[in-house]
């Protein structure tokens, strides 16, 4: 409860209001969330109800779009970063299309087949 009362206090914007800025500048649209609360959500539950709404298993996109930013934004702030060291590298181990996934990595790792 008490982290509902800090986000109100600290003007945390609502789900929704995340959402809509989202779509309106990446073009990436939010499935149809239902919260069931008579107010607008917080962030993190309606980031767990997107998720919920395609199924539960990953993050919805608006949520997975966030996520990821916040990866790569420390990534090349971080000075000693990959990112930082080598910023013109592409993975040359993709599949015969050429694209290289999570998968490829998880292989090339030796943590899948």
């Amino acid at each position: 409860m008490l982290n509902l009362f800090r986000g109100q206090a600290l003007g945390l914007p609502s789900g929704e209001d995340v959402a809509a800025t989202v779509a309106s500048v990446t073009g990436v649209a939010a499935p149809p969330v239902v919260t069931n609360l008579s107010h607008q959500a917080p962030m993190w539950f309606w980031f767990l109800k997107e998720a919920e709404a395609i199924g539960g298993s990953t993050l919805g996109p608006v949520a997975g779009r966030i996520v990821a930013e916040v990866l790569v934004g420390l990534a090349v702030k971080d000075g000693s970063s990959f990112l930082r060291a080598q910023p013109n590298w592409t993975p040359n181990l993709g599949t015969t299309s050429g694209q290289f996934t999570v998968a490829d990595l998880l292989t090339v790792a030796g943590l899948a087949s």
